[in-house]
């Protein structure tokens, strides 16, 4: 685990992030049909980013309500790096470990809103469409369907090749060569399979670190963590584009927890 003063550094000001409300990103990880036997572990985390297809579809409709349009990171980094405009009401849709059931159950309710979203690949589960947490019930999107994604605009983005915990591997004598094969390997296995250029990270489990930040910014134009405390944070013009900070997206999250979210109320 990283020291107490690693980890204050790469999570960022967020007390800064918070009272600065410009650009929400909302990160979700599973979307399980209304019929799915939905793990009741995963939906009881408050953030775990679980949630069902009829609450997602209801965030959705709300979003539209309030004039939300939808933007990848390619633009939010554009916007950070060279004041490239973004709408007004910019939010963030990101799906994390390129889940099955994103492609199944998110993707055809995005389609129907014309919006994109951000999917963050384990490239080695694009390879196999396995899933390595057991998870019953679940599978991963191959490289035919993260095509598919690719042509409704969605960008795609690396998540390593198999979810390693990068402050743990700084434990073994190999570890920076780990590390490196990990962020950049996921990399270098979507670009083959799809022929894309992949400029964008998300850090396994939202957890970055200093080590692999230095190999994140040689390789990759922006990248992202995760909010550790549950608040609503937002992604303002000064901060730094390799520490943008989600927010998880769950089945219990409340109607007015997302309004605040969505509206930039952060207290």
């Amino acid at each position: 685990m990283p020291d107490q003063e690693i980890t204050t550094e790469i999570q960022g000001d967020l007390s800064q992030l918070k009272s600065n409300q410009q650009v929400p990103i909302l990160t979700y990880h599973h979307i399980w049909s209304d019929d799915d036997p939905c793990p009741l572990p995963a939906v009881a985390g408050k953030y775990c980013g679980h949630i069902r297809r009829s609450h997602f579809e209801q965030q959705m409709c709300y979003m539209a309500e309030r004039g939300c349009v939808p933007i990848t990171h390619r633009e939010l980094v554009a916007w950070i790096v060279s004041n490239e405009p973004i709408p007004r009401r910019a939010v963030l849709i990101d799906f994390d470990d390129n889940r099955l059931n994103v492609f199944q159950n998110a993707f055809p309710i995005l389609q129907e809103f014309g919006w994109p979203a951000t999917v963050f690949v384990i490239s080695s589960l694009a390879a196999d469409g396995k899933s390595p947490w057991g998870i019953s019930g679940t599978t991963s999107m191959n490289w035919r369907e993260l095509d598919m994604v690719l042509n409704e605009n969605w960008l795609v983005g690396a998540h390593t090749r198999t979810h390693p915990m990068l402050d743990e591997l700084c434990a073994d004598p190999d570890g920076l060569n780990k590390m490196k094969e990990e962020i950049v390997g996921s990399k270098t296995d979507i670009e083959t399979n799809l022929g894309i250029s992949v400029n964008h990270f998300a850090y396994p489990e939202g957890r970055g670190h200093l080590v692999a930040e230095h190999i994140v910014v040689e390789y990759f134009e922006g990248s992202r963590l995760w909010n550790p405390d549950g608040m609503p944070v937002y992604n303002n013009k000064h901060i730094n584009r390799h520490r943008l900070v989600a927010n998880n997206v769950s089945e219990i999250t409340s109607e007015a927890e997302f309004s605040r979210l969505i509206n930039g109320v952060s207290h």
